[in-house]
């Protein structure tokens, strides 16, 4: 898909994986169809097992979900990969490439073009929701960017232990 040959980038064919929960309390064979992220599987399994995890995580647990196929946990999934950032909500697909997304825009209506065929981010038409979709997806981005309180975050670069 889009030439690419590897899951590295912000398209559906290459962030989605399947999340199958069974267990004491799931509704049997129930369909969730609202956008998660692997990112909520700590805390839904910590809560599924009667653990409390810890406040810093961006996750958030699916529980609801896993009871009531009908309760939303969250409005998108987020995804990033080098130079794009990209939310997945129940419907639509958009991406931003570069900082502020200077380096173009992407959206995909999965209701009509599922394969990501046709990018409407330029179609006039569109440009309320691109501009929605943009505020939202810059909120996930600071959400990401931010510092979790009471943790020390270890980076490597180039070998070298970098704080």
């Amino acid at each position: 898909d889009h030439n690419l040959f590897r899951k590295t980038w912000p398209y559906e064919a290459s962030a989605r994986v399947p999340l199958i929960i069974a267990g004491p309390g799931v509704e049997r064979d129930a369909v969730v169809d609202d956008p998660v992220s692997l990112v909520d599987f700590y805390p839904t399994l910590a809560e599924l097992c009667g653990l409390k995890p810890p406040a810093y995580l961006s996750g958030r647990s699916l529980v609801p979900a896993l009871r009531n196929p009908k309760a939303q946990v969250r409005e998108s999934a987020f995804t990033q990969y080098d130079s794009g950032y990209s939310i997945k909500t129940l419907r639509y697909r958009y991406s931003e490439w570069g900082e502020d997304g200077e380096a173009g825009a992407e959206l995909y209506d999965h209701q009509t073009d599922p394969n990501e065929l046709k990018n409407l981010a330029t179609d006039p038409r569109q440009k309320q929701r691109v501009q929605q979709l943009s505020r939202h997806l810059r909120q996930r981005i600071a959400a990401a960017r931010k510092k979790p309180a009471g943790v020390t975050q270890i980076q490597f670069e180039n070998r070298r232990r970098v704080r």
